[in-house]
């Protein structure tokens, strides 16, 4: 990744104790999985940057079939519309900014 700063520095860390040998394997350190700051460069770096896999085709099989979720606390709407194309929206209202 292409970033400065504490959790840059982890993931540097991190990555500079790894090691070739498949028998010497371990799981990253702790921090990893619990910092916010590599929370943040995750967000930056790979979920906002790319196209992500939100549900199969199957969730919605017929015309008007929908589910809803969300991805890094972003709410979104999948629906399957009459002509049985299926679209995503952000799941919030233009005039309150709520769901």
């Amino acid at each position: 990744m292409n970033a400065s700063g504490p959790a840059s520095e982890t993931f540097q860390n991190a990555l500079a104790n790894i090691d070739d040998d498949l028998d010497g394997s371990r799981h990253m350190p702790g921090g990893i999985y619990t910092s916010s700051d590599v929370y943040a460069v995750e967000r930056d770096q790979i979920f906002l940057r790319s196209w992500l896999c939100v549900g199969r085709e199957e969730e919605t099989p017929q015309p008007g079939d929908f589910f809803a979720s969300r991805i890094m606390g972003e709410p979104f709407l999948v629906v399957r519309n009459e002509a049985g194309a299926i679209n995503a929206f952000a799941n919030s209202c233009r005039h309150r900014g709520v769901e």
